[in-house]
């Protein structure tokens, strides 16, 4: 629902349809719709975009995806397949939200030219959609600079967040990235690569200072459920592999560890834990 005006003359043919031009604005007030390509609604949706020939300039994008406020800008070029920037700003991102499963099954497979038997069963307009979204992806070299004043991620609370990555041509490259809370800061950068041959190659810097380890989120639950305290750590780490698992069985680095108040809750937990990360 919502209000959405299109004012623009449009010039191409169905046979060259890379060379249309488009001039005009689009504007779009209220808007609100739902995707399966989303894990939430898309609400309280307000646009403003540009066409000069085969530019496209978003002015402005506000929406609120779950319980994200997102305000979008940037600039691009091309129809089959875009060049741009695009600069995303949030106060508030539930990174759970938006690293949904939809997004991690698209990284980890294999573009559609290196698959076998291209096509889909479903024979619907909505996979039809998606796939050719995905083709265009491939396409298109999106630079990403994303800010965020606070957010979450599985229910652990972090201050500021940035990240400068690119979607290039299906691949994702995170140049650098940083993220603050309470009792530490982490950065990271690397990238998830599909291709004929898949990797992904990520190296971090965690900085924590009497972190409480009840505090930290489920994922790390390899922790917190075999000591309770203060956790001080340093640790510089690197993986690299083809799939998830190869990934973190894959894990190496260096980390000094200080452990205050601490209580352990089964006698083995430093040889767990350093077997996990595959550190001395």
């Amino acid at each position: 629902k919502g209000t959405l005006t299109f004012d623009a003359s449009i010039q191409g043919s169905r046979s060259e349809p890379r060379m249309t031009v488009v001039t005009g604005e689009a504007r779009g007030s209220d808007l609100s719709f739902v995707t399966a390509d989303f894990p939430h609604p898309v609400e309280q949706c307000n646009l403003a975009l540009t066409f000069r020939g085969k530019d496209f300039s978003i002015q402005s994008i506000d929406l609120k995806l779950g319980e994200n406020p997102l305000h979008i800008e940037g600039k691009l070029q091309g129809w089959d397949g875009m060049r741009g920037d695009i600069t995303i700003q949030s106060d508030f991102l539930d990174l759970s939200d938006l690293i949904f499963p939809g997004i991690t099954a698209y990284l980890s497979q294999k573009p559609k030219r290196f698959q076998q038997g291209i096509g889909s069963n479903e024979g619907t307009a909505s996979s039809a959609w998606r796939e050719g979204a995905g083709r265009f992806m491939e396409k298109s070299d999106i630079h990403l600079d994303i800010t965020a004043s606070r957010g979450r991620w599985e229910g652990f609370p972090y201050g500021a967040l940035k990240m400068e990555c690119a979607l290039r041509f299906g691949d994702l490259y995170i140049t650098r990235s940083s993220a603050a809370w309470e009792h530490g800061k982490l950065l990271l950068r690397g990238h998830v690569k599909r291709g004929k041959s898949p990797e992904m190659l990520f190296s971090g810097y965690i900085d924590m200072t009497r972190q409480p380890l009840g505090e930290l989120p489920p994922s790390l639950d390899f922790i917190s459920s075999r000591a309770d305290g203060l956790l001080t750590l340093e640790a510089l780490l690197f993986a690299k592999g083809g799939n998830r698992e190869n990934l973190v069985s894959s894990l190496t680095g260096s980390v000094n560890v200080l452990l205050d108040q601490c209580v352990l809750k089964k006698s083995n937990v430093f040889i767990k834990i350093l077997d996990f990360l595959s550190l001395q």
